[in-house]
């Protein structure tokens, strides 16, 4: 049932997607430290935020990872959890702004 809804851009053949990684900021108290204000704020959120990633397997979360500062990008968060680690030469990476 999830291959029959699964939208368009997540569809590439008959294994489809394995896992759903979702890069979240989630809102803090802002800093009185000016440094931390900095690595802090997300212009995205117009807010200091902390910044997760989040691996969804098989319609449950299968893994939380470390919060970063919100001056980290996607990328180097994907870096950082060293997420390349646990892919096949395979899979393919799509990337859903929005």
């Amino acid at each position: 049932m999830v291959t029959e809804y699964m939208p368009q851009p997540f569809s590439f053949g008959k294994n489809d997607v394995r896992i759903t990684v979702d890069n979240t900021e989630f809102p803090i108290q802002k800093p009185s430290s000016c440094m931390e204000q900095q690595l802090t704020f997300s212009s995205c959120k117009n807010t200091n935020t902390l910044r997760g990633m989040i691996i969804i397997s098989n319609c449950a979360i299968s893994s939380i990872y470390p919060l970063y500062c919100a001056s980290l990008s996607d990328k180097q968060l994907f870096i950082n959890n060293k997420l390349m680690d646990r892919l096949d030469p395979i899979d393919v990476c799509v990337c859903c702004n929005g």
